[in-house]
């Protein structure tokens, strides 16, 4: 008697023989360092095992600075694909949205992953109302670094929050960057064209070196003494409170708005990783 599997078996068996289940399994986050105000995750991506940790993070600015998202899913497709490629002694975490409410003030969802970046159909002037989390704070003007209840972006007040650390996505990154004692941290912005580093007044060397192979292999520049990447004062930003930790952050401000700009900044991060790895 011939013996017929189930259809459903057949194909299980044929997708594992195949390979098909690869890609889902591989491309799932590895886990949530929290949830936004509005309950969505803040998923983190980890390629590596070793024992020197870099966080990488887009988003901040959610949908106003969408492409800093598309950014980060790119760097996560190019590691799932290589990740052999990390020296094995360094971790990458990579956390694509750490705003997914105030993504989904403009694509309707706030699904990082499930949202078509290639094709993103925004405005200017509507993306805008996405740079706030869903209580209408600015994510990065509410850290504990000369922080004031109320800020500037460009020439308008922000608001920074009810208190320092108020919002659950900048506790969550606190707690996770310190959690693996990160021993860099580098945040996507745009599109101020530029890198911005923490003590970069006190030309603070352990992150200024960092910031400088980051300019040489992507081109972004580093503004040189007596100029910013903005010409407005900034309070509460992430960069000033793990400068206050000791803790190097590197900002990197994409140079435009419709695109994620991935070979120079892969070039960068890849220049930053293997210095890590070798010191």
């Amino acid at each position: 008697m011939r013996f017929i599997l189930p259809l459903s078996i057949t194909l299980l068996l044929l997708s594992v023989t195949l390979g098909l289940f690869a890609t889902p399994l591989q491309s799932a986050p590895t886990g949530s360092i929290g949830t936004s105000f509005e309950g969505r995750d803040i998923v983190f991506y980890r390629f590596g095992e070793g024992e020197r940790s870099i966080v990488v993070y887009g988003g901040i600015h959610g949908g106003y600075e969408w492409n800093t998202i598309w950014l980060s899913h790119e760097l996560i497709t190019y590691y799932l694909e290589n990740g052999d490629s990390l020296p094995g002694n360094i971790s990458l975490y990579i956390i694509p949205c750490l705003n997914p409410d105030g993504l989904a003030r403009v694509d309707g969802r706030g699904d990082c992953a499930g949202t078509d970046f290639a094709n993103f159909d925004y405005s200017f002037e509507e993306s805008k109302k996405g740079r706030f989390n869903a209580r209408g704070v600015d994510l990065n003007r509410n850290w504990d670094a000369r922080w004031q209840p109320k800020s500037m972006w460009q020439n308008q007040e922000v608001s920074a929050g009810g208190a320092p650390f108020s919002e659950p996505e900048t506790r969550s990154l606190r707690d996770f960057v310190q959690r693996f004692e990160a021993r860099l941290v580098i945040s996507y912005h745009s599109a101020a064209n530029g890198i911005y580093y923490s003590g970069k007044h006190e030309q603070w060397e352990p992150v200024r070196r960092l910031a400088r192979a980051y300019e040489e292999s992507s081109c972004y520049p580093i503004p040189r003494s007596g100029t910013g990447l903005v010409g407005y004062r900034i309070t509460g930003a992430s960069g000033g409170y793990f400068y206050s930790q000791s803790i190097p952050e590197i900002t990197v401000e994409l140079a435009g708005r419709s695109s994620p700009e991935f070979e120079r900044n892969l070039s960068g991060l890849q220049a930053v990783i293997d210095f890590i790895a070798s010191e």
